[in-house]
């Protein structure tokens, strides 16, 4: 096999070159001493010998063909722009030259998807999980995608997410063959799942389920720097290569060299070890499970409170029974414990473990959720927010709002009025309420008590939203 990109950056900026190219700091790490921890030594530009990830002939074409035969892809793209990147390009790639085109996602979706479908001119139908015990959205099913495509014969494409954000599982497979039964292409933000499918190891990942395209952040659970992602092409509804140049148009025409070799540096590490690497994750997931699973007053969502299935690489703890929020169970292992989470919401918290987790780390922080566990009341709580996964009125689409005049406005001051941008949490990223639809006083005590809580929640501005005039 051929030297990785790493190996390859290494040799040359121990050579004597002289770069009068890209980028400007010139690896002077000398002069420049910030940028030494940052991997500055290794930051070049497209010279010759390391091929274009926007064009690869060379290095980043093997890389690339590596990575599709490791998740059963045809062909696979990456992207130094992060999952959102790729799902704007790969639905600008679908939805390429259709007039009007509609697109059915789940109401539950990145804000990154509901970017694309504006920015396409697009037409957007709902899907609407139910809610889970813990207040977050359940699996998409079936019979509700076969619904809405009865329903809207004109759909250009359906988006569904799975894994979410807490791990939960669709039945991709059946989803993908309701779609196919349409001939609509089916689209997968897997941004969650990039372990998904690898040697066997977790569940089936949605390339080798019958899924088109499936996008993946390999950042979240893999090795591989942050902003860094892939996606997955199967199938005859999708062209490559109007994929392809639509990675060109959403991705930086400089990509960034350091984040690219992680990607290659990750590929070529699961090739290799990945299956080792990918069982020991697993059995220390699987020895942490068992441990938390005897919580009295604290509670692990499992694949039994109603998810077709579960990602257990997340540790989703609910509160809802413990004398504290999901925010003040956060606040405890961050002060006590050191321990930061991915997110706490009202009612819950969500831990991401990670390939690069030990039996060291994993069992840190189920010794610390013990503890709290025996250590705090038990206390029903009350004041659990559900998900607003409900769909406020609809006035029109979030492309045609723009053609209209808008202003700021204090939230407090929005009832009635029709957003003009979106009001979301993060994480985990979702929309709370889209531009063109009625902003109602539900969804006004929904955000009050997302902020009274400590969740972020943004919009244009601290406490306003714009508004059409």
């Amino acid at each position: 096999m051929s030297k990785s990109i790493a190996e390859k950056l290494s040799e040359y900026t121990d050579s004597d070159y002289l770069p009068m190219h890209m980028p400007g700091h010139k690896r002077n790490i000398f002069d420049f001493p910030y940028l030494a921890p940052l991997g500055g030594k290794l930051d070049i530009t497209e010279i010759y010998g390391f091929d274009n990830l926007n064009h690869p002939s060379g290095i980043f074409e093997e890389s690339e063909r590596i990575a599709s035969e490791l998740w059963g892809a045809e062909h696979s793209f990456y992207s130094v722009n992060g999952s959102s990147g790729a799902i704007l390009a790969s639905v600008r790639a679908v939805l390429l030259g259709k007039k009007l085109p509609k697109v059915l996602l789940s109401r539950a979706s990145h804000k990154s998807v509901y970017n694309a479908v504006e920015l396409c001119g697009a037409r957007a139908g709902y899907l609407t999980p139910e809610l889970s015990s813990f207040a977050f959205p359940l699996s998409i099913t079936p019979d509700d995608v076969e619904r809405e495509l009865r329903e809207n014969p004109d759909t250009s494409l359906v988006i569904i997410t799975s894994p979410t954000y807490e791990g939960v599982i669709s039945d991709v497979r059946s989803i993908a063959t309701v779609c196919h039964r349409y001939g609509v292409p089916l689209m997968v933000d897997s941004a969650h799942g990039a372990h998904l499918g690898l040697f066997g190891v977790f569940d089936e990942s949605p390339v080798t389920c019958g899924a088109e395209i499936t996008v993946q952040s390999l950042h979240k659970t893999l090795p591989s720097l942050t902003q860094t992602a892939v996606v997955h092409v199967c199938g005859d509804l999708v062209d490559f290569e109007t994929l392809a140049e639509q990675m060109r148009v959403f991705q930086s025409s400089s990509p960034s060299y350091l984040l690219s070799s992680s990607i290659d540096g990750a590929v070529r590490i699961l090739e290799n070890h990945g299956k080792r690497l990918l069982a020991d994750w697993k059995y220390e997931l699987d020895s942490i499970w068992e441990r938390l699973h005897g919580l009295k007053k604290l509670h692990l969502f499992d694949a039994d409170d109603g998810a077709f299935a579960l990602d257990r690489s997340k540790l989703v703890i609910s509160t809802e029974n413990a004398a504290m929020s999901g925010t003040e169970l956060a606040e405890i292992l961050r002060d006590k414990y050191r321990i930061e989470v991915e997110m706490a919401s009202m009612s819950y918290i969500t831990a991401m473990s990670g390939i690069g987790d030990t039996h060291d780390t994993l069992s840190r922080f189920a010794d610390a959720v013990k503890e709290i566990d025996r250590d705090t009341e038990t206390a029903k709580r009350t004041d659990v927010l559900s998900f607003p996964i409900r769909i406020p009125k609809y006035v029109m689409s979030a492309s045609d709002e723009r053609m209209y005049e808008a202003e700021m406005i204090s939230l407090d001051m929005a009832e009635g009025r029709i957003s003009a941008s979106y009001v979301y949490a993060y994480p985990p990223g979702i929309p709370l309420i889209v531009p063109g639809e009625l902003i109602d006083r539900d969804l006004l005590d929904v955000i009050s008590k997302m902020k009274r809580s400590g969740i972020n929640v943004y919009s244009c501005g601290k406490d306003h939203v714009k508004v059409i005039k």
